[in-house]
Formats: structure tokens, C-alpha cells, sequence
């Protein structure tokens, strides 16, 4: 992307097709991680493992969309006002150290929660 951006190519039908597919990538990745375990064998009944599975996906995306849409910009706003460089680093921080403990805590792995947060 960064040569793209270099040579003003960004527009073009190939640095859009490039970016499509970055980001594709990205947002594929999480229903990758999650159908990891379920394709190892390490549950036995299926069917269960994909409605845990579908749950999960739901209430990740669910969380995800409510915390950019309505909880971050508020939060963010609140310590801008403030003016204060390491408040607003250390709430970043804590942010993303809170989605990590959150996804370990509903069973998924750090590195996973890790990648939401980023």
C-alpha cells in the first residue's frame, strides 16, 4: 500500500483491487481462527461446535460494532477535551488490554483477542 501511496496509484484499478483485498484478509481471519478448533476434531459433536461457533462470531461482532459505534467515540471525545497526551495513550492502552482479557475470558486465545484489538 505504501507504493501504491507513492506513486498517487491509490485510485487507480489495481491499488483498489489491492486494498479490497487487504482487507479482506483482515476481516477473514477471525471466522479462520474460530474454525480452527472445530476442524482439529477437539469436539465430537459438530453440530454443537458450529452453534457455539455462530454464537460466538455474533456476539464478537455484536460487541465489536457497539464498542466503534457508540462506546469509543464518546470515550475518546471525553479525553480529548482534556488535552492530556498520556491519558489519551494509557486509555488506548487499557482499551486494548481490556479486549484481550475479554477474549480470553469468553475462550478465545490472546493472540486472537490481541488482533481485535488492533
Amino acid at each position: 500500500m505504501k507504493m501504491y501511496l507513492s506513486r498517487a496509484e491509490i485510485d487507480s484499478p489495481q491499488g483498489k483491487i489491492a486494498l479490497s483485498i487487504l482487507i479482506f484478509q483482515d476481516l477473514i481471519v477471525l471466522p479462520m481462527f474460530l474454525v480452527t478448533p472445530i476442524l482439529s476434531g477437539a469436539n465430537s459433536d459438530l453440530s454443537l461446535g458450529l452453534i457455539k461457533l455462530l454464537l460466538t462470531i455474533i456476539g464478537i461482532a455484536a460487541f465489536i460494532f457497539v464498542s466503534i459505534r457508540y462506546v469509543m467515540p464518546f470515550i475518546i471525545h471525553k479525553i480529548a477535551q482534556t488535552r492530556i497526551k498520556e491519558l489519551f495513550f494509557i486509555t488506548i492502552l487499557a482499551t486494548c488490554g481490556l479486549i484481550v482479557w475479554l477474549s480470553a475470558l469468553t475462550g478465545l486465545s490472546l493472540a486472537l483477542g490481541a488482533f481485535i484489538a488492533g
